[in-house]
């Protein structure tokens, strides 16, 4: 049972789902494969288990970017990834055909110029950019609460 034992080990431990997330947005294009699996697999294990844990750790802005500027390896995983992720019940995922790709399109087909990629490339990366600012900030609120908070109280808020 190495993939229990692992789960365990990374779901237990206090920061062990966000240094993942922290893998996902700054390791190698390996890591960052190797990131978006782990998290894969951990939230398809039990999704109603982890999903939660994953979006709480700001995986979101790392998990859009890997779609874009992703290896053939880590697009897909990150894709299926975001689709669970924004669960079953989204109004949103039950649009038909409404995929990152067609949104990515849409936004180059609505540039007008010579350098069209480049501009929506440059678009998506300051998306990315206020998303990733906002978990930052998210993160921020979250550790001063926990840094403030005593003991007996964390107990009670997991």
């Amino acid at each position: 049972m190495p993939f229990e034992h692992a789960r365990v080990s990374l779901t237990s431990e206090p920061g062990g789902v966000l240094s993942v997330v922290e893998a996902l947005e700054d390791g190698s294009s390996r890591t960052k494969e190797h990131a978006v699996g782990a998290l894969l697999t951990l939230c398809k294990s039990d999704c109603c288990r982890y999903r939660e844990v994953i979006l709480n750790e700001g995986a979101i802005p790392g998990l859009l970017e890997l779609t874009v500027q992703g290896t053939d390896k880590a697009r897909p995983k990150a894709r299926e990834l975001l689709q669970i992720l924004r669960g079953s019940k989204d109004r949103r995922s039950e649009m038909e055909g409404e995929t990152l790709e067609d949104i990515v399109n849409d936004i180059v087909c609505g540039i007008e110029g010579e350098d069209r990629s480049g501009k929506a490339k440059r678009m998506l990366a300051e998306m990315v950019k206020v998303s990733m600012e906002q978990s930052l900030r998210h993160l921020e609120r979250r550790a001063s609460v926990v840094c403030t908070t005593p003991t007996a109280e964390l107990a009670t808020l997991k």
